[in-house]
Parts: C-alpha cells; sequence; structure tokens
C-alpha cells in the first residue's frame, strides 16, 4: 500500500523573501491528495506579505491537499485566519477547492 505524497518546505530566516516561490515548485510537485509540510520554525519574523503570498499559492491549487504548517507565531496564526487559512492547534488544515478554501484536519 502506497503512502501519501508528502513534500516539506524548510524557511529560515535568510531564505523568508523566496518562500512562496519554493513552496509553489513544491505545490506542483505535489500529487492530488498529498501532504505539504511548510516548517517556519527558523524563519525569522516573516512579513505579512509573505505569508499573504504563501496562502495564495495554497489556493491556486485545483485540488484537495492537505498542509501542515509549522513554528507560527500567534500572530501569524491570526494573519493566516484573516487570510482565509484557519490552522487547527497542530498547524494543520485542509485545502480543497471544492469547499471554498481551508478546513481544519480535525
Amino acid at each position: 500500500m502506497r503512502g501519501t505524497a508528502r513534500r516539506t518546505v524548510v524557511v529560515n530566516g535568510d531564505q523568508s523573501v523566496d518562500a512562496p516561490e519554493r513552496l509553489s515548485a513544491a505545490l506542483r510537485s505535489l500529487p492530488t491528495g498529498g501532504e505539504l509540510v511548510l516548517d517556519l520554525t527558523a524563519a525569522a519574523d516573516l512579513q505579512a506579505v509573505v505569508l499573504a503570498q504563501l496562502v495564495s499559492h495554497l489556493r491556486a491549487r485545483c485540488d484537495p491537499l492537505s498542509v501542515r504548517i509549522l513554528g507560527l507565531r500567534q500572530h501569524d496564526h491570526r494573519l493566516l485566519r484573516y487570510l482565509g487559512l484557519d490552522l487547527d492547534p497542530a498547524g494543520c488544515a485542509v485545502m480543497d477547492p471544492r469547499t471554498g478554501g481551508a478546513r481544519t484536519s480535525g
């Protein structure tokens, strides 16, 4: 039995500007039903525009996808919720364009 395909994108403080492009590349290579893990643990002060671009890239995906974002600060959670990506306490959501956005996985 095959497992779910998973792609992990790690964003360090000096790479946060490139994060949306790297995320886009990871999403393009992720098959339908896959899981994306975005690790922001080492990212220093992500700019709001970077988080907005990340959400935009996630929403551009045309099929369901499981997302887990690690290392978010409380401010980042609030901003993502404002942008329409509501994560559960573990940082997980399911992006499903058929239902118009994200829902928590739990």
